[in-house]
């Protein structure tokens, strides 16, 4: 018998879905039924992720946007203004945690069930390394395109600048990477041991 929210198997004398929490109505379903029930709820698990995915899209571009100034110019907190920094200290615990709870979300959607809060920050700190890392390059391009036109401190300096910018994200994405590929690598096996112990 399958549950006709979300499609997982349930015991023959189940009440209700101990995932979805839906009561189970009594008739048995023969193969056919079971089939096509574990089809619409796995095509409702993809819209479940589409959504989310979209969730996480609008998230992490509002994390993007709400980090450039207006003006491009960060404007230092003033000394004794406890305010303005409580203000941003909690607007970036804020959007960290949305991007967090986000990604942990959608990877729950996903079918991920080992360590997903590890998984959700390593991927978070791989992608936004990426992330920093073509904005390096791109301030490096950008400098050197400017640097046939403008031959001044100026250029030079954002081209160390973009230097920096993508070193940093270069050591932090790169360990990151690695974290995320074990993870994904003990999910796999803590899978595969408990499909074969089902068996």
């Amino acid at each position: 018998m399958y549950c006709c929210n979300c499609g997982v198997q349930l015991k023959e004398d189940s009440i209700s879905c101990h995932r979805s929490g839906r009561s189970v109505p009594q008739v048995g379903f023969d193969s056919t039924d079971s089939h096509s029930v574990s089809r619409n709820a796995k095509l409702r698990q993809n819209m479940k992720k589409t959504r989310v995915l979209a969730v996480v899209c609008i998230v992490v571009s509002s994390v993007l946007a709400a980090g450039v100034p207006v003006d491009f110019v960060w404007e230092p907190v003033r000394p004794h203004d406890y305010h303005a920094f409580l203000a941003q200290v909690l607007t970036a615990v804020f959007l960290v945690g949305s991007v967090f709870y986000s990604v942990r979300w959608y990877m729950t959607l996903s079918g991920r069930t080992h360590k997903v809060n590890s998984q959700a920050w390593a991927a978070i700190l791989f992608w936004y390394s990426i992330l920093g890392i073509v904005n390096g390059l791109f301030l490096i391009g950008w400098s050197v395109i400017l640097r046939f036109f403008y031959d001044d401190l100026q250029t030079t300096r954002s081209i160390r600048i973009g230097e920096g910018i993508a070193a940093i994200f270069v050591l932090v994405g790169f360990p990151s990477g690695i974290w995320r590929e074990r993870l994904r690598a003990a999910e796999k096996t803590v899978q595969a041991s408990a499909q074969a112990s089902a068996v």
